[in-house]
């Protein structure tokens, strides 16, 4: 992962040093701004899976496995309203964890064609390794970030996310829509 000290000159720029606008011919400040938001995802993505690899987990496999330590037992459609990483059904990627023998599942009570996904002992035990990796990155963003930083950011990526999908996903993921 990298570390503020090896991060690039112009991540320690402010605008008032650098213009509002990047050097001529290099696009605009919003594609600049888009490129960013990629480029911070797909770094993030890389060290997730650096992490991760010990375990031969995914990121949106430990995503599974941590929303169902949290909310098990879950069926395929539950569990595609909380996830992030994965749009659509995520019955490849369930699939994949029970596989490895990290999810198992059971037929539902009430309905003959859902399934209830549950961790396994040992995908609890993987749990250790993700919260791990969780803490790490969370260490790095809280040693580069202001708080104030960290609650702009998150307000601006909300208001980018407006309206979506993905939004709800969010705001259902960290509690802020209820059972809906």
């Amino acid at each position: 992962m990298a570390d503020k000290d090896n991060a690039p000159m112009v991540a320690s720029l402010q605008p008032s040093e650098t213009g509002d606008q990047p050097p001529t011919g290099f696009g605009s400040p919003l594609q600049e701004l888009r490129y960013l938001i990629l480029a911070v995802q797909r770094e993030g993505n890389r060290w997730l899976s650096e992490m991760l690899r010990a375990a031969d987990l995914t990121p949106a496999q430990a995503e599974v496995i941590s929303i169902l330590a949290d909310r098990e037992p879950l069926t395929l459609s539950g569990l595609g309203k909380l996830l992030i990483c994965e749009t659509g059904s995520p019955s490849r990627l369930v699939n994949s964890l029970v596989q490895k023998g990290f999810v198992a599942q059971d037929n539902h009570q009430t309905d003959r064609r859902a399934k209830l996904f549950y961790l396994t002992p040992n995908g609890k035990a993987t749990l250790a390794l993700i919260h791990k990796t969780e803490e790490e990155i969370d260490g790095f963003l809280s040693a580069l970030l202001s708080d104030q930083e960290i609650k702009y950011t998150r307000s601006s990526l909300y208001k980018l996310l407006g309206g979506t999908a993905i939004e709800q996903a969010m705001l259902r993921r960290f509690g802020y829509i209820q059972n809906d």
